[in-house]
């Protein structure tokens, strides 16, 4: 038997959502179902996006979404926490795992729409960052739907507990979109990703295999220079922070600190996607993220008041773990003059 049965070529435009499937009203333990949801019809939606829509699909003998047959297309299964069956979190043909084809050319159940292929799962605690690619025909739009759990299936297929986000590609002329989604959210690492694809018919594959989430390491650094020669008092000074992560994992909240020294008037601080802001002599710039071997640029502008040498040095920091100190601060030491010399040790040429 099933949770909930969906058969026949009559039974289309179907809505299975807000359901605890194969558990108690609290989903806290089992009540087995032979399969969670199994489906023989088409055009039929299992879970959804909207608050409440999302079923909860666990602890049934065998798969949690079953879809079958050759009228069994154009079922969209998303938004759902699928985990604990104990056959596929969605099986499509009810034989196991279907492997992908190259261009996605066969039918079947849900067209056997490909499933993503993961190549790499990191988070910092903020965001959890995925990478991969998807194949299928040309020129193709996919929404791809992103899960973590806290193991894999005994098949190293799925399922999925927790919905993670959801990006959107568009397949090339051989029919490969590379993605690297960027998910809000940190996910504990040794925790399992997965994947589903969805297309724009709403034909939905299986599960992905699972790819271990690693802990993200950055290598941020930060120079500070400014113009060769003097600096003229009552006149701007402008200093170019560069930022850079060397790593190759994302750093996140990655935030620029610059102390100013006492003899400087702040005049603006800006990068390419907003401005920074000043208070009691301290500039701070949120960069948010920052992917790997990339970097930002801030221009940073003063008034010197007073002649000497000054230093001024600027700090960055992310909670993303960076095992590299050494080159997370820089200072720039500028000499100081007075355009009128008489007024002044330290004359401007």
């Amino acid at each position: 038997f099933e949770g909930v049965r969906i058969d026949g070529s009559g039974a289309t435009s179907n809505q299975v959502m807000g359901n605890y499937i194969g558990t108690d009203a609290a989903g806290a333990y089992a009540i087995p179902n032979n399969y969670g949801v199994r489906i023989t019809a088409a055009a039929n939606v299992v879970g959804g996006f909207s608050s409440g829509e999302g079923n909860f699909i666990s602890g049934n003998t065998f798969d949690g979404v079953s879809i079958l047959g050759p009228m069994a297309t154009l079922n969209a299964v998303r938004g759902n926490s699928i985990v604990d069956n104990g056959g596929l979190g969605i099986d499509l043909g009810g034989n196991g795992v279907t492997p992908n084809d190259s261009g996605d050319g066969d039918t079947g159940p849900n067209d056997n729409l490909n499933f993503p292929v993961l190549s790499s799962a990191t988070s910092d605690g903020n965001v959890t960052t995925v990478e991969g690619v998807v194949n299928t025909t040309a020129n193709t739009w996919l929404e791809l739907e992103f899960y973590s759990s806290p193991s894999c299936d005994a098949s190293g297929h799925g399922e999925g507990k927790v919905v993670l986000g959801t990006m959107a590609v568009i397949t090339d002329a051989g029919g490969n979109a590379m993605f690297s989604a960027t998910l809000a959210g940190g996910t504990p690492p040794t925790h399992q990703i997965t994947a589903t694809a969805t297309d724009l018919s709403v034909n939905t594959s299986e599960f992905s295999a699972c790819k271990a989430v690693r802990e993200a390491v950055a290598d941020l650094s930060i120079t500070k220079t400014d113009p060769p020669g003097r600096a003229p008092t009552g006149r701007n000074l402008t200093y170019t922070l560069t930022v850079t992560n060397v790593g190759s994992d994302l750093a996140s909240g990655v935030t620029v600190v610059d102390q100013l020294p006492s003899t400087v008037t702040f005049v603006s601080a800006s990068w390419r996607n907003g401005t920074c802001v000043h208070s009691s002599g301290t500039v701070t710039c949120d960069l948010g993220l920052l992917v790997g071997t990339s970097s930002e640029t801030i221009d940073l502008v003063v008034k010197p008041r007073t002649p000497g040498t000054i230093t001024n040095t600027a700090s960055v920091n992310s909670p993303t773990r960076d095992p590299n100190g050494n080159n997370n601060s820089d200072s720039e030491s500028t000499t100081v003059c007075r355009i009128t010399s008489r007024k002044s040790s330290i004359p401007c040429p």
